[in-house]
């Protein structure tokens, strides 16, 4: 089932992007991300995955950063 409004296969989307070094085609998945919900921030991220481990968090996070989703 397609829902374009469910966000978290566009928050691993950008965070693969930029793994492959596609830091534009990154960006632009934020954009929509953003447009989505536009108070997404990687604060707010970590208290909906206070699940995952912290070093899958780490990597993860720092890719959400470099492909463009705020600190706070």
């Amino acid at each position: 089932m397609h829902n374009p409004r469910f966000a978290p296969p566009l928050q691993v989307l950008a965070a693969a992007l930029v793994n492959l070094g596609q830091r534009d085609k990154a960006a632009a998945v934020v954009l929509q991300l953003l447009k989505l919900e536009p108070q997404l921030s990687l604060a707010r991220l970590r208290s909906r995955l206070m699940f995952m481990d912290e070093r899958v968090w780490a990597r993860f996070s720092e890719d959400l950063r470099l492909a463009g989703i705020p600190d706070l």
